[in-house]
């Protein structure tokens, strides 16, 4: 709870809610055992100037969103992240599929959009927006 009410404040401490209840369910909605990724030196898709900006910016580690959803996203399977504010689910869905766009070469400006991002709120959007950028 101390971690969300910081974040919900702008506080960028590094602190990530633990949830010790995950479940991961496959495309038939049977649980399947959740890989994590414990490090960011385990990501090996992510460009390296976006893991040296994590350290530099203090976060020791994914957060919890983030080490269960990344090897999801990775592998190009579509993820549902449900947690708290400030949790650090929007680089958990952002940081796969810009990898993904940026070891494929995507050039929007040839290509057009590379992802769709939906939003239930327009404070949301503008928010991912804000972070996407």
């Amino acid at each position: 709870l101390e971690a969300c009410e910081s974040a919900g404040r702008g506080a960028t401490s590094g602190m990530t809610v633990q949830d010790h209840d995950i479940t991961v369910r496959g495309p038939d909605d049977r649980p399947i055992m959740p890989q994590r990724i414990n490090t960011f030196e385990e990501v090996r898709e992510f460009p390296r100037e976006v893991v040296d900006s994590f350290r530099s910016a203090g976060f020791p580690a994914p957060s919890q969103i983030q080490a269960f959803t990344w090897p999801l996203a990775l592998q190009g399977k579509d993820v549902i992240g449900i947690a708290a504010t400030g949790s650090g689910k929007t680089l958990a869905f952002l940081l796969p599929a810009f990898s993904s766009m940026h070891r494929n070469g995507w050039r929007p400006e040839r290509q057009g959009p590379g992802m769709l991002v939906m939003s239930p709120t327009r404070e949301l959007a503008q928010q991912t927006e804000d972070e996407a950028n």
